[in-house]
């Protein structure tokens, strides 16, 4: 049975957890422990990042970044309009106002030539995408950044392991947000997530904000959250980071074989980067009848997929203001459908996906 992301671990990995799970029972150190400390130090060389910290999860990296950029009232954030509902949501909880923009057909990252149009003196952040592990191009918007005082807080959920040219994504704007939801390219047996930023000062004060704000043992500086990485989720971390790069290097064949596979033309197109590490491969067909047709085939087949993401965040209730039409962003809505991608997929399995693809 094919599976639509891996979510499980092997062997190896398992007997280190469960190993190393009965020494952390006898230390007791479960929140920000000897596990998480060496987490951080591990993927902050894995990324050539100058400074990480583990958090609960990627939702809480995306809040806990722009509030330590300053994101609040009177504020706004300019989000891509396609992504899942979290990169939006962490917006309006700092009660700032999301601004949401187009996207590029090529990739689904969010268009530069759109955000460019709604940059002004009080947008704080944007929120770049690496989507499905398409990067976004964070050193254009860097140059943006120097006619504008605003924060490029990287959004690298669905992207660990994808490069920024040559530099790791999350490690180029001011800071990268990760989730290890066990979906993810490196994922954790749970909730779990990672924030990189480059100054001392703001690792000072993210490490003061992931723990109720507390500069010294109760004495709390400013209104923290409670978002400690557990010490029994960085166990996990440290065992699957040790066999990343394979499992990287193996999401990019399975992705060159599905373009290679499914040639654009007039009825699909493939939206995958050059040499990324897909976290799932995104499609995108030519109408709803040839999606519906290739979905029926799939589905009969038991072959598994995913429909992401079907409603644009500048459409969803909470948006009070009146609604821009993101013209690319309602495409992709009604168009895409995300394919298995991980690393333990066969050639086989992807040449018979994309037999069934193209036969509908």
């Amino acid at each position: 049975m094919i599976d639509l992301f891996d979510v499980g671990s092997d062997d190896i990995v398992s007997e280190k957890f469960i190993s190393k799970s009965k020494s952390l029972l006898k230390r007791k150190d479960f929140i920000l422990g000897k596990d998480v400390k060496l987490f951080e130090s591990n993927v902050n060389s894995f990324l050539n990042s100058k400074f990480s910290l583990g958090v609960n999860s990627g939702t809480d990296a995306l809040e806990i970044a722009l509030k330590c950029a300053g994101v609040g009232k009177n504020t706004k954030v300019i989000v891509p309009g396609f992504s899942f509902f979290a990169t939006s949501e962490v917006v309006y909880k700092l009660g700032a106002t999301p601004i949401f923009c187009d996207i590029s057909k090529k990739d689904l990252c969010i268009d530069l030539d759109d955000l460019e149009e709604h940059l002004s003196e009080d947008v704080k952040a944007v929120i770049p995408v690496h989507l499905f592990g398409n990067t976004s191009d964070i050193v254009k918007i860097k140059k943006l950044k120097n006619s504008y005082n605003f924060s490029i807080i990287e959004d690298v959920a669905q992207a660990f392991g994808s490069l920024v040219g040559k530099r790791m994504a999350g490690t180029v704007g001011d800071f990268g947000c990760f989730s290890f939801y066990p979906t993810k390219n490196l994922g954790a047996f749970g909730d779990a997530g990672l924030i990189t930023t480059k100054t001392l000062k703001n690792d000072k004060t993210l490490r003061m904000l992931r723990n109720h704000g507390q500069k010294e043992r109760y004495f709390h500086e400013f209104v923290g959250y409670n978002s400690r990485l557990d010490s029994i989720q960085a166990i996990v971390l440290n065992e699957k980071l040790k066999n990343i790069q394979k499992k990287l290097e193996n999401r990019v064949k399975n992705a060159d074989r599905y373009k290679k596979n499914l040639k654009d033309s007039d009825n699909i197109r493939t939206h995958a980067q050059e040499k990324q590490p897909m976290n799932i491969f995104p499609i995108t067909f030519e109408n709803k009848e040839i999606k519906e047709a290739t979905i029926k085939v799939l589905s009969s087949k038991n072959i598994p997929f995913g429909e992401y993401y079907p409603i644009g965040l500048n459409n969803l209730p909470m948006v009070k203001e009146k609604k821009r039409v993101l013209k690319n962003v309602d495409w992709a809505t009604k168009n895409i459908l995300c394919l298995p991608c991980h690393p333990n997929l066969q050639y086989q399995e992807i040449d018979r996906i994309s037999e069934l693809i193209l036969k509908a």
